[in-house]
């Protein structure tokens, strides 16, 4: 059973390097990560998603809070500056995403305009989970929106 709708449902942490992503929230908020499902979809390969389990939730529970820690490639995201000890460097980031539930997202994306946000990316298929989607608020935050199949 899905949460209701409004109830965050996905934060989705951008990594350059999943692996190196994984060891860093480990071993700062004890996060422990679920195996990923035999797939022959590359993007689901343990170099490019780890599905976080948080703590205090249970792997099986559904209606859980989850997210992931998803590969993203050098071109994708704004261009930051990037402190590392006396280095600094010039890299692309992209933000952290909290993704909340919603009963439709066809109904939701049909509001954003009209309270002054953006479609940031329309509406795509995740499998059999679900849809998302994301929008900009007026603030210029990015928040996702998923519609679960449940």
């Amino acid at each position: 059973m899905a949460p209701p709708a409004g109830a965050p449902a996905w934060i989705e942490i951008p990594a350059h390097s999943v692996p190196r992503a994984k060891a860093f929230y480990a071993n700062l908020f004890n996060f422990t990560y679920r195996a990923p499902a035999p797939s022959p979809d590359p993007s689901c390969s343990p170099d490019h998603m780890a599905h976080i389990i948080f703590p205090g939730t249970r792997e099986d529970d559904m209606s859980a809070l989850s997210g992931g820690i998803c590969k993203i490639t050098s071109e994708e995201g704004e261009t930051i500056m990037s402190h590392r000890g006396d280095e600094k460097d010039e890299v692309k980031h992209k933000r952290v995403t909290v993704y909340v539930y919603v009963e439709s997202i066809d109904d939701v994306l049909k509001k954003v305009e009209n309270e002054g946000g953006a479609v940031v990316k329309p509406k795509e298929s995740e499998g059999d989970h679900g849809y998302c989607a994301v929008v900009r608020d007026p603030e210029g935050n990015w928040v996702g929106i998923y519609e679960a199949r449940w």
